[in-house]
Parts: structure tokens; C-alpha cells; sequence
């Protein structure tokens, strides 16, 4: 009850077809992509209703799973390839659960590995993030949800900030 720990992995592999410019001529292209990650997420109960919850993963071609990491093609068009896009990321929130509500603050990162990525990619985002929910009774609830978040490019000096709001009923069956 008071903590909980969790390990996870993924390995896999795809093709991906793709056209790059040589000459002003398109040119198809095509090879194997590997996609790992490990992951590691703790849930960790404190006294008086406050806990932290969290999540470190790591690995490459991760987009698949809501991670900003894709697939590139490599900056050198006389030999074209497709690189998984190193990635590491994380997240941890403070929560407080009071009956018949619940509030959370946070922050996450996730940083790229940005060697084989082109100039103004996405290489790195961190959020800061504030919600709650509350239980309306038999098993439905109202939640919101605010995060700020602030994204940097390969080689752009300006970063790129935006707002988001969430709202949500659940229904728990």
C-alpha cells in the first residue's frame, strides 16, 4: 500500500520507406529501424494523503508511444538513412488525496539526442504541470488539467511556448 514499482521494456523493429532530394530528383529509400525503450515508474505513498508519483524512461524510436522522439533521415543525402532518435525522458508529481478530490503539481522533460536530426527539430521540452479531479460519487468524477510548455529547436536561439488545458469526466467501471 505504500509504494509501488514498476519495470517495463519494448524492442522491436520496422521498415520505413521514405524519398530524399538528390539533384532535385526524389528518391525512394527504405531500411530497418530499431525501436527499445526501458522504463522505470514508482508510486510512492507519504503520510496525511500526500504522495509522488514518477517515470524515467530512455531509448530510441519512441514516438509510437507519445514520446517526441521519431524517426530521421540522416543530413547526408549521398547516403540517405533512417536513425531512431535517441531519447530520455522523465516526470514526477507531488499529489494530495483528500476525499472526495485529488490535486497534483509536476514537471517533465524529455530530452533528444540531436546528432541525427536536421536544423530547427524539436530537441528538448520541459512542462510544468497543475490538476485535480473531483469525485462527483458513484463512480464519476470532473478532472482538469493545466501544463506549460517550453520547447527548444537545433539550433534556433528562440524556444517555443504554448498552454494547454484538459478537461475530463471519468467514468470508473
Amino acid at each position: 500500500k505504500d509504494y509501488k514499482l514498476g519495470v517495463s521494456m519494448v524492442l522491436g523493429s520496422g521498415k520505413y520507406r521514405f524519398e530524399y532530394e538528390d539533384d532535385g530528383d526524389l528518391m525512394p529509400g527504405e531500411n530497418n529501424v530499431t525501436t527499445w525503450g526501458l522504463c522505470f515508474d514508482w508510486n510512492l505513498n507519504l503520510k496525511k494523503g500526500f504522495g509522488f508519483k514518477g517515470e524515467f524512461h530512455t531509448g530510441d524510436n519512441l514516438g509510437i508511444f507519445l514520446s517526441r522522439s521519431g524517426v530521421y533521415l540522416d543530413s547526408d543525402p549521398a547516403m540517405p538513412e533512417m536513425k531512431g532518435v535517441k531519447t530520455n525522458a522523465g516526470w514526477l508529481e507531488l499529489v494530495y488525496k483528500a476525499d472526495p478530490g485529488t490535486v497534483w503539481v509536476g514537471f517533465a522533460t524529455e530530452r533528444l539526442d540531436c546528432a541525427h536530426i536536421s536544423s530547427e527539430a524539436l530537441k528538448n521540452t520541459y512542462a510544468f504541470i497543475l490538476g485535480g479531479k473531483y469525485g462527483l460519487g458513484a463512480k464519476t468524477a470532473l478532472g482538469a488539467e493545466y501544463t506549460y510548455f517550453n520547447s527548444k529547436f537545433k539550433d534556433v536561439d528562440d524556444s517555443g511556448n504554448s498552454n494547454q488545458i484538459l478537461v475530463s469526466w471519468i467514468y470508473s467501471f
